[in-house]
């Protein structure tokens, strides 16, 4: 994980000086693991995107125009747990601590990093946008993608795996020269 996060800085898409990120943000960072990593794809990728191939064209230009659309529903209209530590149960275990869900705006707006012009500019950009609406261009890009390349990812699945022995006739041994 420090490797790409070496790679990410000299390639100049985290900046350390500029408050793009703060030394906490590298902490947490570099204590990700890759599975972590994944878990967090996972989450919007698999969810929004599901588990085709996506390798034309269209497919690209669909999912080009479906991630914006993810990410305002993400950001501004769906709340989100965050850990905030460990309690004992009446039994003893460890039991996660969570803190009440906000959206990734409303703990942005709490954490008092922006200014008072940016604030106003991403409050604006939430009231403008209708929930409603943005799920149903979310699903209308998603039964379009589906269209596109649930065929293709199918039929390369068929012809990349090996059929499964038939075993309702039985299983027959070869002879073998040892007793």
């Amino acid at each position: 994980m420090s490797a790409l996060l070496e790679a990410l800085e000299n390639h100049g898409e985290l900046r350390s000086g500029e408050r793009r990120y703060c030394p906490e943000v590298r902490s947490e960072l570099l204590g990700m693991s890759a599975a972590t990593i994944e878990s967090k794809n996972n989450h919007l990728v698999r969810r929004y995107g599901f588990h085709w191939r996506y390798d034309t064209p269209e497919a690209l230009m669909r999912l080009n125009r479906l991630w914006p659309l993810v990410n305002d529903r993400f950001n501004y209209f769906t709340p989100t747990k965050k850990p905030t530590g460990w309690a004992m149960t009446s039994s003893g275990r460890r039991k996660r601590v969570y803190d009440s869900p906000r959206t990734p705006l409303e703990r942005l707006l709490d954490a008092g990093v922006l200014s008072t012009p940016q604030a106003e500019e991403l409050r604006t950009y939430r009231s403008a946008i209708n929930p409603a609406e943005l799920a149903r261009d979310i699903q209308r890009l998603q039964d379009q993608l589906t269209g596109l390349v649930k065929r293709p990812t199918l039929d390369l699945v068929a012809a990349t795996t090996k059929p499964a022995p038939d075993t309702i006739r039985g299983v027959k041994l070869r002879p073998t020269a040892y007793p």
